[in-house]
């Protein structure tokens, strides 16, 4: 639950992870809206990993919440996924040696010709994918998961060994980057 047990950068990690690590789906929630007027865990601070979240944090009426920026941030996943067939995708898993990453901070799943990758790490760091088609121009954006907005991608094309060496995220903040090629 945002402003339980995270804040809106972990409600939105969660979301798209679990929807790339192969859930079929997520469900979002925020304080006062799932627990209305409940003083469950609300009397101490809470850790995600990133971000503390206090007793204070916790006093958000439902009417406040409602209004966090994750909660339209998941209209942003929804949209996204909407954008094509997600129900394909396969997630590749950490030790699969289709991609080499350079920060432990992501998620990655793909069909045959689309990959979405999303970064999630406090850096610009990114990887390398290993096994697109050698000498293929490939179609990429990144997409602001915060925003909502597209970004194109120019001149990206794999080598002649196939691999695929992924540009620096726009920011620090997490970004997803979706690749097709035929």
């Amino acid at each position: 639950y945002c402003g339980l047990w995270t804040k809106d950068f972990g409600s939105r990690v969660q979301g798209w992870i679990s929807f790339l690590s192969g859930f079929f789906g997520y469900g979002y929630g925020a304080i006062d809206i799932w627990l209305y007027k409940s003083d469950y865990d609300v009397k101490t601070v809470s850790f995600d990993g990133v971000e503390y979240i206090t007793p204070e944090d916790k006093l958000k009426p439902w009417s406040e919440s409602i209004e966090y920026p994750s909660a339209v941030q998941m209209g942003y996943l929804r949209s996204f996924m909407e954008s094509f067939d997600w129900w394909n995708l396969k997630p590749v898993l950490s030790d699969d040696k289709a991609f080499k990453a350079a920060s432990p901070a992501y998620v990655y799943a793909r069909t045959d010709d689309v990959h979405v990758l999303y970064f999630f790490s406090k850096d610009k760091s990114t990887g390398v994918i290993t096994d697109i088609p050698a000498d293929r121009a490939v179609d990429a954006r990144w997409f602001n998961p915060r925003s909502g907005e597209w970004t194109e991608v120019a001149g990206l094309s794999s080598s002649q060994d196939g691999g695929l060496a992924l540009p620096e995220k726009p920011d620090d903040g997490d970004w997803v980057l979706m690749i097709s090629h035929t």
